[in-house]
């Protein structure tokens, strides 16, 4: 967090021009938590000034300040915004819009994004599994995927919709999410 953000700041302070840069200090102050939010959504609107206009992540940045303040509309719009742009990072927008979707009670529409997703983390997973990086389970690619079935079978409860929420329960708990096991 802090000494993230320091270490951005030095950077930026040769090359304020460099939209990555300012990516780091958003990443660096949204790590902080919602009291930096503001000062994180300044930042990937730095970047966003610096970077390829097609380049998604200032918004996904915005858009997960915005959910970390509760702030569910203006989430929605900064993370359709991102997924409105070429398809870099597909999977990870519409995991993180679903949330805005689901806190916003849009259940459908949080179940359309992680249906999307879903196969774009299985094939992550697959591809870290077959080169040899997972194989314990502290994977970052195993906690994302297990943490989008889980959602997407709180979608399915909310939908009414058991049998489909079991799977993906059962799934999120193959994968070592405790929350899902519970619900099995």
């Amino acid at each position: 967090g802090v000494e993230a953000e320091q270490d951005a700041l030095e950077y930026l302070a040769s090359r304020p021009e460099d939209g990555e840069g300012w990516l780091a200090l958003g990443e660096a102050r949204l790590a902080q938590g919602p009291k930096a939010e503001r000062e994180a959504r300044a930042a990937f609107a730095k970047a966003a000034a610096y970077l390829d206009g097609d380049d998604p992540r200032p918004s996904l940045g915005e858009g997960r300040a915005h959910l970390s303040s509760k702030r569910y509309p203006e989430a929605l719009a900064a993370l359709s915004a991102a997924a409105a742009r070429p398809q870099k990072r597909r999977a990870e927008i519409l995991t993180w819009r679903s949330r805005a979707y689901s806190a916003l009670g849009d259940w459908g529409a949080a179940q359309g994004d992680l249906n999307k997703a879903l196969p774009d983390l299985e094939r992550v997973l697959d591809d870290r599994r077959r080169t040899g990086a997972v194989k314990r389970g502290h994977d970052a690619a195993r906690k994302t995927l297990a943490d989008a079935y889980f959602r997407r079978g709180l979608a399915h409860e909310a939908l009414k919709a058991k049998d489909p929420a079991l799977a993906d329960h059962r799934s999120a708990c193959d994968l070592g999410l405790a929350p899902a096991c519970a619900r099995v």
